[in-house]
Order: structure tokens, then sequence, then C-alpha cells
């Protein structure tokens, strides 16, 4: 090995010691820094998707608060408890993620990211909350009420069992479908779910039900049920029918509530009705001229 070499070797190992050294001293730098420094103050930031705010300044306040005490500013850095902070306030059931951090000014940043409520469910015991899109519950906010599908009849969600799960999982799907459309966002007053499990519509506007089934397929049901609106309702009117089934495929059936004092709905309900199918021209009209369906009226 020449001498060349080892030379080398060795400024290359005292570069190394010597960064190490530094960064070392740096950090010792920053932590005895951070023990002597003091908080400036706070800054609490709350993002929503929807600008629905279900939890507010003061309650995000109350707990820092709680865990740092009033006194925060002028605080020792080193004495605020970010980690316990950031557990707390993400326990809060309107709380999907926490973030809470120092800048070099000293100042405490609270940046909070908000859970989205896609349905409200109604329970046969009476209980009634939210239920975000990875089906966590929430429990109603005194701040906001959303408009979102309601859901009735549901067991219990602290049970879970077989049914409960998949009547979780069909609600997660058929409130998301509902989310993202307008015209069903209005016509549909509620969502029943019946002894089988099975979903049953109510409409905001007609005096039947729709039989929907489960969440399988719910493209073509809504497809079908649309269809079923345009070509027959909107002729015959909308209270002549007290239900309308969906659940089989390429087959609506509508069956007639015998004898009706309107055979055709009010001029307002009609106008209300076909300015929300105008909402979906685009294209449900486009689809459901496509649509290969039986439709059975008896």
């Amino acid at each position: 090995m020449s001498i060349k070499f080892i030379i080398k070797k060795v400024l290359f190992i005292g570069l190394w010691i010597s960064i190490g050294g530094s960064i070392v001293t740096l950090l010792v730098a920053a932590v005895s820094k951070q023990t002597k420094e003091l908080c400036s103050g706070f800054e609490i930031t709350l993002n929503s998707e929807q600008n629905n705010f279900f939890i507010d300044r003061k309650q995000v306040e109350s707990i820092i608060f709680s865990i740092n005490g009033r006194g925060i500013n002028g605080k020792k850095i080193a004495l605020i408890k970010l980690h316990q902070l950031e557990d707390s306030l993400e326990k809060n059931n309107w709380v999907q993620n926490a973030e809470i951090w120092v800048d070099n000014q000293n100042m405490l940043h609270v940046s909070i990211v908000e859970r989205v409520p896609i349905a409200r469910i109604f329970t046969m015991n009476g209980d009634s909350y939210y239920i975000d899109s990875s089906l966590k519950t929430m429990q109603l906010s005194e701040n906001m009420n959303v408009k979102i599908p309601v859901f009735t009849g549901f067991t219990n969600a602290k049970l879970l069992s077989t049914k409960d799960s998949l009547s979780l999982v069909g609600i997660k799907k058929i409130a998301n479908f509902i989310n993202g459309n307008n015209f069903w966002m209005n016509q549909i007053s509620q969502i029943d779910i019946d002894s089988s499990g099975n979903f049953v519509m109510v409409p905001t506007i007609g005096n039947h039900i729709v039989k929907f089934g489960n969440a399988e397929n719910l493209d073509k049901k809504f497809e079908k049920l649309f269809a079923f609106y345009q070509q027959v309702l909107a002729k015959t009117g909308f209270d002549i029918y007290k239900l309308v089934d969906v659940q089989l495929a390429n087959q609506i059936i509508g069956t007639k509530r015998g004898v009706t004092n309107g055979v055709v709905d009010s001029l307002q309900w009609r106008n209300h009705i076909e300015q929300m199918m105008m909402q979906m021209r685009g294209d449900t009209i486009s689809v459901s001229e496509k649509l290969n369906s039986q439709i059975i009226t008896q």
C-alpha cells in the first residue's frame, strides 16, 4: 500500500469526522436554543374539502390549553407537549389528520384536516350519526348541518354483524354515487334498509318507493330508474305508481296503486322534475336511450 494512498485515506476519514462533528455541534446548538427560546404564539389552520367546518377554532384552542395550559405564549418550546397535543387532536372524531410544528420564528402551528361526512345514519334504536368514506362514525355537529344522503333502519354500527358490514359497504357506494350527482341528491329523500339488508329509496317528488336491492350494479340501476322517470312517470304522473322495482337486470317493474285522485302530477311538480332532469341531460339521457331494459307496468 503506497504512502500516497494512506494519506488520501487519512484525509478522507478526517473529512468525515469533521463533518460529523459539525453536525453534532449544530444539533447540540439547536437543542440548546430550543431549551432556552420561548413560544411566540400559535396559529390554527383548518382544512375542509367542502368548506363545511365541523370543528372550530375555539374547540382546537380548548384542546391546546388542556394539554399545555393557557400560558402557552412565552412558554419554553422544549416544554410544549407536541406529540401529546397531536394525539389528542386526532382523537377528535372530526379530525382526520393533525400536524404540529414550530417554525423558525418560534410560532407553534396547528394544521388540521377534517373528516368529510358522506352519509347520515339513523339506527333502529334511535341513534343518529355521520360516517365518512373510511366508514368511521362521527357524532352530529352543532356547527353545521350538511346536506348528504340519509339512511334509516340500520341496526347498530357497534355490532358489525355480517349484515351490518355489508350494509355499511353498500351505504358507502350509494352515498358516494348520490353525492356526486345533483339530480339524485335532490330526488332521493332517504334510503331505508329493510330486514334483508336491501335498500328501499323514498323519493322527494312522487308518491312511490323504489326497490333498489343491494348496492351492486348501482350505475345501471340508477340509469334504469331515470329511464322510467323519463319515459313513464314524466308522462303519466308521479303519483300513479306506488312501487318501482329496479332490482332485476334489464327490467323495470312499475306497480300502480289502483285508483288515484290525480293521474297527472301538478304543473309545479312536473316543471321541477323537468328542471332536475335537465341537469343530467348531457350524459344520463344519452345512456338511458341506449338501455335495453324492459319496462313492465302492472
